[in-house]
C-alpha cells in the first residue's frame, strides 16, 4: 500500500499498489522492489518503434567521416553472461617500446538524437537495473543488444579514446576520435584468466584455456604490464583500493534462485577495469583542456563527523587512525588488515565513511581516485551521463559547445542512479534471504561487522549478505540480559558474561 500524500491521522489513507499471489519468489520480490522505487520496466511503443527504424552498419560500408580502425586488432573482456558488449580494446607496440592503448566504445550518440523519443526515455531512466536474472535496459533492445554491440565479426562505429605510454607505463598522449571498428573476438573474463595465468605459470585446466590462445597471448602480456604500471601509478598518487567480495544471486532457468555466490576481483576483471578508469579519466582531462561542457564525477571526502566515528570503530579493534587522514593512510590501513579477520570489517566500516559519489556540472574531487579530473565516458549503452559525455565530444567537433541544463541534468541522473543502487541492493537482499530461508534451523560461522543498540550486524561467511540478529533473540536464546557498550562495540551479558564484540567470527542459528 502506498500512502495517500496528505494523508493523516491515526489511520491514514493508501492505495492499493500491488497484489501478491506468491510471496516466496523472485518474481514477487521484483514486483515489490518495482513497485516501491517505480521502476520503469518496459519502453513505450513509440521508442521501440524510433529504434526499429534506426540502419544497421553494413559490413564494409565506408565511412569516410570515421577512422576506420577494422584491421585493429580488438576484442571484448566480460562476463560469461553479459548480453551487450559497449567497450571493446586494443594494444599496439610502437617504436622505443611505447604502447598505444585503444579504448573503444559504442558511439550510442550516433544514433540517439537530443530530443528523440529514444533520448527522452533514456533521460527519463537514467541508467539500466541490473537485478538478478534481469535487467531493466535504458534503451531498447535493438540498440542495447544489437546496434551499439560490440559483437565479434560485425562492423560497429565507435568513439576511440587512444591513451599512448612510454616504455614505464607513463601516459604521453591522448587522441580521441570517431570511428569503425570489427571485433576479432570475445573473451569471457574465465578465457582471459586462464591465459593470463598460465603465462604466470600458473596451473590451469587446459579446458579453461582457449584453442586460439597463442594468437592472444603476447598482447594480453603487455596489456597486464600496462594495467599494473596503471594501478602502480594510481597508489603513487593515493588512490583507495578496496577488495571486499560482491553478493552475486544465482538464478536458475525457471527464473527462481538457485543460490548465491560471493564475486570477487581478479586479474582479467582488473585489465578492463584498469583500462576504462584510464579513458574516463583521460576524456575528462580532454573536455577540460579544451574548456568544453563536462558532466563530471565527483566523490567528496570523508566528513570530520563520520571520520570521528571510523576512528572510534578503529580504536574498539585495536588501530589507530590520525584526525585529518589523506586517502594514502586509509589505503595503509586497507593494507594493513588484508587477509586477515578484520578486513571485512575494516572495509565496511570504511565504505560506511564514505560519501556517495554523484554527477556535477563541473570538474571536482574525486576521493577515492584522488584525481580531479574524472568523468564517466566507458558506458553510454546503460549510463545516461556517458551519453552526454560522447555528445559534448562530437559538438566540439563540429564546432559547437552548446550542452544546456547541466545543472539539473547532474541532480536527476545522481538521483537516478541512487534510486537504481536502491533497487539492486534491495532484491538482492531478499533474494538472499529466500536463500536463507531454505536454510532455516542451519548453524554457521558468520563475522560480526556491526555493534548496534539494536543488536549484532552479521555477516556469514558462506553468503555475501549482511543481517541483523536482534538483541532480545541473543537474550532469550542464552537466557540474559544483553547490554551494548558501543564505546568499545561490544554486547555483554549481564549474567553469563558472554560477549560478542565487533569482528568476532561466531555461530549464528539462522
Amino acid at each position: 500500500v502506498r500512502l495517500t500524500t496528505g494523508s493523516r491521522g491515526r489511520f491514514p489513507y493508501g492505495e492499493v499498489a500491488l497484489v501478491l499471489t506468491n510471496e516466496d519468489s523472485l518474481e514477487a520480490d521484483f514486483e515489490v522492489v518495482r513497485a516501491e522505487f517505480d521502476l520503469p520496466v518496459e519502453h513505450g511503443k513509440g521508442v521501440v518503434e524510433e529504434a526499429t527504424a534506426l540502419p544497421a552498419v553494413k559490413d564494409g560500408e565506408a565511412w569516410p567521416d570515421r577512422r576506420d580502425l577494422r584491421q585493429l586488432r580488438t576484442f571484448t573482456i566480460d562476463p560469461k553472461d553479459a548480453r551487450d558488449f559497449d567497450d571493446a580494446v586494443s594494444l599496439e607496440q610502437l617504436a622505443g617500446g611505447k604502447l598505444r592503448l585503444g579504448v573503444h566504445i559504442a558511439d550510442v550518440s550516433h544514433y540517439v538524437q537530443p530530443g528523440s523519443l529514444i533520448d527522452q526515455s533514456a533521460e527519463f531512466r537514467g541508467t539500466s537495473i541490473y537485478l538478478p536474472g534481469r535487467v531493466i535496459p535504458m534503451l531498447p533492445e535493438r540498440l542495447a543488444n544489437d546496434l551499439c554491440s560490440l559483437r565479434p565479426d560485425e562492423d560497429r562505429l565507435v568513439k576511440t579514446a587512444f591513451l599512448t605510454f612510454s616504455s614505464k607505463g607513463k601516459l604521453l598522449e591522448t587522441e580521441i576520435c570517431r570511428s569503425v571498428i570489427r571485433s576479432h573476438r570475445r573473451f569471457t573474463y574465465g578465457e582471459a584468466l586462464a591465459i593470463l595465468d598460465s603465462l604466470e605459470g600458473k596451473e590451469v585446466d587446459s579446458a579453461e584455456l582457449p584453442p586460439d590462445r597463442e594468437e592472444y597471448e603476447e598482447i594480453l602480456a603487455r596489456m597486464a604490464f600496462l594495467r599494473d604500471s596503471l594501478k602502480d601509478a594510481r597508489t603513487r598518487r593515493g588512490a583507495l583500493f578496496l577488495d571486499l567480495p560482491q553478493l552475486k544471486i544465482r538464478v536458475s532457468e525457471n527464473g527462481e534462485v538457485d543460490g548465491v555466490d560471493r564475486e570477487q576481483g581478479d586479474p582479467a576483471h582488473s585489465l578492463i577495469e584498469e583500462f576504462l578508469l584510464a579513458a574516463n579519466e583521460a576524456v575528462a582531462r580532454y573536455l577540460i583542456d579544451q574548456d568544453l561542457a563536462i558532466l563530471a564525477r565527483v566523490h567528496p571526502a570523508p566528513t570530520d563527523e563520520k571520520l570521528a566515528d571510523f576512528r572510534e570503530l578503529l580504536g574498539a579493534l585495536g588501530f589507530e587512525l590520525r584526525a585529518r587522514p589523506e586517502v594514502g593512510d586509509l589505503q595503509r590501513l586497507v593494507e594493513q588488515v588484508a587477509g586477515g579477520p578484520l578486513a571485512v570489517t575494516v572495509q565496511i566500516g570504511l565504505l560506511r565513511t564514505m560519501g556517495h559519489a554523484e554527477y556535477t556540472p563541473k570538474a571536482d574531487l574525486h576521493y577515492a581516485l584522488s584525481t580531479t579530473a574524472y568523468c564517466h565516458f566507458t558506458s553510454p549503452i546503460r549510463r545516461y551521463p556517458d551519453l552526454l559525455v560522447h555528445r559534448a565530444l562530437w559538438h566540439h567537433w563540429r564546432g559547437e559547445n552548446d550542452l544546456r541544463g547541466l545543472d539539473s541534468l547532474s541532480r536527476a541522473c545522481s538521483l537516478l542512479e541512487r534510486r537504481a543502487v536502491q533497487a539492486e541492493r534491495e532484491i538482492s537482499h531478499l533474494a538472499a534471504c529466500l536463500v536463507a530461508r531454505r536454510r532455516s534451523g542451519e548453524e554457521m560461522a558468520a563475522r560480526i561487522t556491526g555493534i548496534h543498540a539494536a543488536g549484532l550486524f552479521v555477516r556469514p561467511d558462506e553468503f555475501y549478505a549482511e543481517g541483523l540478529i536482534p538483541i532480545e533473540s541473543l537474550g532469550r536464546r542464552n537466557g540474559d540480559y544483553f547490554e551494548v557498550w558501543e564505546e568499545a562495540q561490544k554486547i555483554i551479558g549481564r549474567g553469563t558474561g558472554l560477549r560478542y564484540a565487533l569482528g568476532d567470527l561466531s555461530l549464528i542459528h539462522i
